[in-house]
């Protein structure tokens, strides 16, 4: 698994959490993390004792000088990804969202499949192209979260055709089970019927 935001989110969570349960079934996992705004999730991934390793990767964002190290590390970054790659020998590159493209190429070019996990419906026109590019180029298979997102992604040209799964974000319901979790007082003191909902707004 490879994820260029270090930052603890969705993703990352889910990385976390699937990656716990491959390796309660005897399958080897190692996550590569950004060593920048990782250090929630390198906790996450020592608390779960999930082998990671940690590179110096550069994030896609609007801030202007954080740009300019993304596009002028690009091709070191996926040079390094290469050779981690190739010492690691996976039989799969799994990275999240559509642009986290160094693992897609880095993948590809160390002759290991790929699969690219998408998770929302809205990308700069530019990211998109690039996107279009790479996931015709180096991607064997995909993972959607849900059908509106195969259809803003997956519908059109050689994407259409390739192997594609449907994966929704998952939701651990045991850590809600209200033996195990004490009451929130804030919510006890509320009058009234109480209704929770478990969810994750972009």
């Amino acid at each position: 698994v490879i994820t260029e935001e270090g930052r603890h989110g969705g993703p990352q969570a889910r990385i976390v959490q699937v990656s716990k349960y491959l390796v309660a079934q005897d399958m080897d996992v190692t996550v590569i993390v950004p060593s920048q705004n990782s250090s929630d999730l390198q906790n996450k991934l020592t608390e779960a004792a999930i082998p990671h390793v940690c590179v110096s990767l550069h994030r896609l964002t609007k801030n202007r000088r954080e740009l300019v190290a993304f596009l002028f590390t690009f091709p070191i970054e996926i040079a390094r990804l290469y050779r981690l790659l190739r010492q690691i020998r996976p039989d799969l590159v799994h990275c999240n969202g559509s642009w986290q493209m160094k693992g897609m190429i880095a993948g590809k070019l160390a002759g290991v499949r790929t699969l690219w996990h998408m998770n929302d419906t809205s990308m700069p026109r530019l990211v998109f192209c690039v996107f279009t590019i790479i996931s015709k180029l180096f991607t064997d298979a995909f993972i959607y979260a849900g059908e509106r997102v195969r259809n803003y992604y997956l519908s059109r040209g050689s994407r259409k055709r390739r192997p594609a799964f449907e994966v929704q974000a998952p939701v651990d319901a045991s850590v809600f089970n209200p033996e195990i979790v004490a009451p929130d007082a804030r919510i006890l003191a509320l009058p009234g019927l109480k209704i929770v909902t478990v969810g994750n707004i972009n």
